[in-house]
């Protein structure tokens, strides 16, 4: 069964709990990045588990499951380590967005929890994810940034007009990175999966629509609403 490529949304969220620790871009070299970033920063201590159960039936001769699942996570960081090297966890003076390096040792704990319900041509994904990030003292020096917690889900449908070659897709969701008041960002987006060799070569066209609470709020720093269209050839081998 061929999962959808939905857009990637305001602020270009991963949708695993892995992204909430340093860990490098979701397009490959998860390993290799890994092991160059623990070089760079001693990670003192880090944890993850995560739990899956699958539903499967029929439903109106079609196949259906039900598939849900939860994270958790939890870090211990020094001084140095990039928490977010995708950019999308420090609030920025303006309300944009960008990489957060802890200025002091940190700590983090984390937890999400997604499902997705399959039903023939259809198919539903949700996932909510939560991150609590809080700065700690060390060798008696005291932290340098303020605590937050920062949470968001997604909810995106699909659904085959052409079974296995051309689906439709819709999204929404919404991020509080929960620095300052009112700095959720917040996204719809639709597109278009054309399927030319499954998932090896696939065309993919995307419309977002983003608008920035923090922006409205504070009409000096410009526009708070965004569009944007994406068109992207995938080529797998």
């Amino acid at each position: 069964m061929r999962h959808p490529s939905g857009p990637a949304g305001a602020a270009d969220r991963a949708r695993s709990i892995d992204d909430f620790g340093p860990t490098p871009q979701k397009h490959g070299g998860r390993h290799q990045e890994e092991r160059e970033q623990r070089g760079r920063h001693r990670l003192t201590a880090r944890g993850h588990v995560r739990a899956t159960a699958v539903f499967k039936t029929k439903f109106l001769d079609e196949d259906a499951w039900l598939k849900l699942g939860a994270n958790a996570f939890t870090s211990r960081d020094d001084t140095g380590t990039v928490l977010s090297p995708g950019g999308n966890l420090r609030v920025n003076s303006d309300g944009s967005l960008s990489s957060f390096t802890a200025p002091s040792p940190a700590e983090r704990d984390a937890y999400g929890f997604d499902a997705t319900l399959h039903l023939g041509p259809f198919e539903l994904i949700a996932e909510y994810l939560s991150e609590r990030v809080h700065s700690r003292s060390e060798d008696g020096m005291p932290p340098l940034f303020q605590g937050f917690r920062a949470d968001g889900y997604y909810v995106q449908g699909s659904y085959f007009l052409i079974p296995e070659k051309l689906q439709l897709v819709a999204r929404y969701e919404t991020f509080n990175p929960g620095q300052v008041p009112n700095d959720d960002l917040s996204s719809i987006a639709g597109g278009v999966n054309y399927y030319i060799h499954g998932d090896h070569i696939k065309l993919m066209a995307d419309y977002f629509h983003t608008w920035s609470d923090f922006r409205e709020s504070n009409p000096s720093f410009g526009k708070d609403e965004f569009d944007e269209i994406i068109l992207r050839l995938q080529l797998m081998f």
